[in-house]
């Protein structure tokens, strides 16, 4: 991966466990944050882009299924391993139920957890790519909520972003123009 190195939030209380962790998704080429805690966690995946994250589901300050939960909450759809002791059927559908994506009961083999972190962040790179929707000249970025045209950006109020949705995108590529004009005009007869 080199220079472009993927960037993985590793979400683990135990020393040990976390250092493995830590050693084994930087010598497969991740670049690795390290959160001791849940309330640690939470403030870095709120922070920052990942491609990945392991969260251990016992975790102090905040329980890692709590972790997740408020990163979905705020938006944050970053793929998620659930790393955990916690292994009956009832303990892993709670992990799925909270928001995670996949679930690794403790012991585990390295080669395994390489595998599942790099088949999320295979599709962590969709999840990015499905964000951004384009149109001719027109760009439009879901997530960062901004509009850009000819590489300008176009600033539009929260309720004329949700008006310019997904589905007047695709509108637009039946080639129907309503102009942002427009679209402020129905926005203020709206609000009567």
């Amino acid at each position: 991966m080199g220079g472009n190195a993927q960037r993985v939030l590793v979400i683990e209380d135990d020393p040990d466990t976390a250092q493995q962790l830590v050693d084994c998704l930087r010598t497969s080429g991740y670049k690795v944050d390290l959160a001791s805690d849940g309330d640690k966690g939470l403030a870095l995946g709120l922070s920052a882009d990942y491609v990945v994250m392991t969260v251990d589901r016992m975790l102090p300050r905040v329980d890692g299924l709590e972790v997740i939960q408020r990163l979905r909450e705020h938006g944050i759809v970053t793929p998620t391993l659930i790393i955990s002791a916690l292994g009956e059927v009832d303990d892993r559908v709670r992990g799925w139920r909270a928001g995670g994506d996949d679930y690794l009961v403790k012991p585990f083999a390295f080669a395994e957890l390489l595998a599942r972190v790099d088949a999320l962040a295979r599709c962590s790179a969709t999840v990015v790519k499905e964000t951004m929707l384009r149109v001719g000249d027109l760009e439009m970025d879901l997530l960062g909520r901004t509009v850009h045209r000819h590489g300008r950006e176009i600033e539009l109020l929260p309720k004329e972003f949700q008006l310019l949705g997904p589905s007047e995108v695709s509108v637009a590529r039946a080639h129907v123009h309503v102009s942002v004009a427009e679209r402020r005009k129905r926005v203020a007869g709206r609000g009567r």
